[in-house]
């Protein structure tokens, strides 16, 4: 049995396949979190900007995730935010960075192995997070853009 496991994974002897389920299962339900965030930025962005159905996007947004595409679009045309960015909205816009970057950096460069790549989210996150919140939360990127 251990020889159909990768090579990474023979350290932990017998105890891989409860590790892969783990680390799997971890990047899945980070999966399903991110996507729920992005759901909730999207109803909170049109609630901003003085949309008068905010869940019927959030709810498209859900049911169809190319939904979020069209959003993009038309969020313009609802109109410019009405309010200022709170810290909640900041915090939940630097978790979706964070997290979008991580599956992309994880795809990227993990092998094409998919239970490689569920196994590396979590990884990528630890790297993703805290670059986020300094570039955003923090606001590095609008200093960074003022220096240079």
């Amino acid at each position: 049995m251990s020889s159909a496991l990768p090579t990474a994974l023979r350290q932990f002897g017998t105890s891989a396949p409860t590790v892969v389920v783990v680390m799997g299962a971890a990047s899945v339900g980070l999966l399903a979190c991110l996507s729920l965030l992005f759901v909730y930025w999207v109803y909170l962005d049109a609630g901003d900007r003085g949309s008068d159905r905010p869940r019927l996007w959030a709810l498209c947004t859900l049911v169809v995730l190319p939904a979020s595409g069209l959003y993009f679009v038309l969020a313009g045309r609802i109109g410019e935010r009405q309010e200022p960015v709170t810290a909640r909205k900041r915090l939940v816009e630097t978790a979706l960075i964070a997290g979008c970057a991580g599956v992309f950096l994880t795809f990227l460069f993990a092998p094409p192995d998919p239970f490689v790549q569920l196994t590396s989210i979590p990884a990528s996150l630890v790297l993703t997070f805290p670059a986020a919140y300094l570039l955003w939360y923090r606001r590095g990127l609008g200093r960074l853009r003022s220096v240079g």
